[in-house]
């Protein structure tokens, strides 16, 4: 039997056969979704990018916490533009 891994997130174990079937079927559904949606090949490249050098696991989760504000607040700015266009002109 496959060697026993910790999976942090989830504080569960899991048999290295059962783990490397997961992150297939992970990334092949990530290959479906960027199939599906070409806007975000670019997103996902930068992510790449950044993944690459990391390290490790707290370094990948601080990494998409500092992207996903940065893309939160360019929505939020979106937000805030769109709101000015909608307000009626006295």
């Amino acid at each position: 039997m496959g060697q026993k891994i910790r999976c942090s997130i989830h504080g569960s174990m899991h048999s290295d056969q059962n783990f490397e079937n997961r992150l297939e079927a992970a990334l092949k559904e990530r290959e479906r979704l960027l199939e599906n949606n070409p806007k975000l090949i670019g997103l996902q490249k930068e992510i790449d990018k950044r993944m690459a050098n990391a390290g490790n696991f707290e370094n990948r989760m601080a990494i998409l916490m500092i992207m996903l504000e940065a893309k939160l607040n360019e929505l939020r700015d979106q937000m805030i533009v769109l709101q000015s266009k909608l307000k009626p002109q006295p």
